[in-house]
């Protein structure tokens, strides 16, 4: 253990050499993390596949939320033989000695971070101080030392997601086959894109997963863009729209790469359908990036959806990654069947 090298304050326990992680949203960063530093022989495309990361978005009107819910951390964990620890928010006490026992053992911890509102959805816990009641933190990706220090009663706070606020992995109790873990990832990713768009009228909300993600975030983008744009404007959409698209061009990325991986060991048809399933990820990923240029600091985004043409251009390729990502599902679904 060590001291971490800036931040405001120190943590007197603290896991030397626990890295930082990839993309800005979605757990599976965090998770490749602590399993990286456990010294795990698990990549960072395997991780965002099985959790469901790589195929899922989810929105709310025109703030799309991090792919991952708190119950696929729980389940990938599982999947990997890992027992795991849930605490809800608000059981600060239970935190802070859970937080602390963890740390003691040499084993990291996933939290809800407390810069949930700047878009990094969960964080990985890396020390503690509890004379202090502090917490050390591993956020995106970064080459520094650093970690970030925050009262351990942000980690705590109660959410109106109610979803738990910190996993502590404990024991591993079994050394599962991760050939067949990633081919239920497949069936699990088909279900993902599968699901339905639900409304609410009583919240006002559009919600979408998997492909009908990016159908309810174009359909919010057109709905808002034909009244008063101030609503395209604001700091919320922006920052969201910024960071979301950097978690899809990232996560979309994961899914070629993963889907590569299975196909270069895959035999006939089964191997024709994974590739094709990879070639339409990577148009579609191609495409997301070409935005991001637009959306690489606050200024450029906002500019960026204050632009009419812009917008329609935005909602347009919105719409097509919806398409290409269908017909990367139904290649998916294929393959699957193929291979029984």
């Amino acid at each position: 253990m060590a001291s971490p090298e800036g931040g405001d304050g120190a943590c007197r326990r603290l896991l030397d050499g626990v890295p930082a992680f990839p993309g800005w949203g979605p757990a599976s960063g965090p998770l490749f993390s602590c399993l990286r530093y456990l010294r795990e022989p698990v990549g960072y495309p395997f991780l965002a596949a099985i959790s469901g990361d790589a195929f899922r978005l989810r929105v709310d009107e025109l703030r799309p939320h991090g792919p991952t819910d708190g119950e696929e951390i729980a389940r990938t964990l599982g999947d990997l033989g890992y027992q795991v620890r849930l605490f809800l928010p608000g059981e600060r006490d239970r935190i802070a000695v859970a937080i602390a026992e963890t740390i003691t053992a040499g084993v990291p911890a996933v939290a809800w971070s407390p810069s949930a509102e700047a878009g990094h959805w969960f964080a990985v816990v890396a020390g503690c101080d509890p004379g202090v009641n502090q917490v050390c933190l591993r956020t995106v990706d970064d080459d520094s030392e650093t970690y970030q220090t925050e009262p351990i009663d942000r980690v705590a706070v109660a959410r109106e997601s109610g979803e738990p606020a910190l996993y502590i992995l404990g024991a591993k109790v079994s050394e599962p086959p991760l050939r067949e873990l990633a081919w239920s990832a497949l069936g699990h990713a088909v279900r993902l894109g599968r699901e339905q768009a639900e409304t609410s009228a009583e919240k006002r909300l559009f919600v979408g997963f998997g492909v009908r993600g990016y159908e309810a975030w174009a359909n919010s983008l057109e709905q808002k863009s034909a009244g008063d744009r101030s609503h395209l404007v604001s700091a919320d959409t922006v920052h969201a729209v910024r960071m979301h698209l950097a978690v899809a061009v990232d996560m979309k990325r994961q899914a070629e790469l993963f889907l590569r991986s299975l196909a270069t060991d895959a035999d006939g048809e089964v191997g024709r359908r994974l590739d094709n399933a990879a070639e339409l990820y990577h148009e579609v990923w191609d495409l997301l990036a070409g935005f991001h240029p637009l959306c690489a600091s606050f200024r450029r985004c906002r500019a960026a959806l204050a632009d009419e043409d812009r917008t329609e251009e935005m909602i347009h390729a919105l719409r097509r990654v919806a398409f290409l990502e269908n017909l990367a599902v139904d290649a998916i679904e294929k393959a699957i069947h193929a291979r029984r």
